[in-house]
């Protein structure tokens, strides 16, 4: 039987020094690899309940305003935030939906005053990823 080092089990190393297997583990490396630069940013993921695709909320004072106007469905104008889709890679397996927004544009998100340009489900079902600290 071959058995992990505690090492490879403590999680501090650097963003995707192994291929994530798991969606638990693809959620946390991409987490970590995004908050690795110089800028603030807390993570959230919306959970996909078919563990397919990782979708990652990122929320920082750096960002500039995520939303865009579009033409409501129902006439005028709507504020929306495009979601930045990713496909596998070949260090990791899992497809991405990466939201970048502002602290103020994230409050609006989970208010239902501003949406995504896909359908995530309820926001307020977001859980923050820990990172780094």
């Amino acid at each position: 039987m071959h058995h992990m080092s505690d090492h490879a089990m403590d999680g501090t190393s650097a963003a995707l020094d192994a291929v994530p297997k798991t969606y638990e583990h693809a959620v946390r490396a991409l987490a970590a690899a995004h908050a690795a630069g110089p800028d603030q940013v807390d993570i959230y993921q919306l959970p996909d309940p078919q563990e397919h695709v990782v979708r990652l909320i990122e929320v920082s004072d750096a960002f500039p305003e995520g939303g865009v106007e579009r033409p409501a469905p129902a006439g005028g104008m709507e504020r929306v935030v495009p979601v930045f889709p990713m496909g596998p890679a070949r260090d990791f397996p899992f497809r991405s939906e990466i939201v970048q927004v502002t602290p103020a544009e994230w409050e609006q998100l989970r208010q239902g005053k501003l949406k995504l340009n896909r359908d995530w489900g309820d926001l307020r079902q977001a859980q923050k990823v820990p990172h780094g600290d």
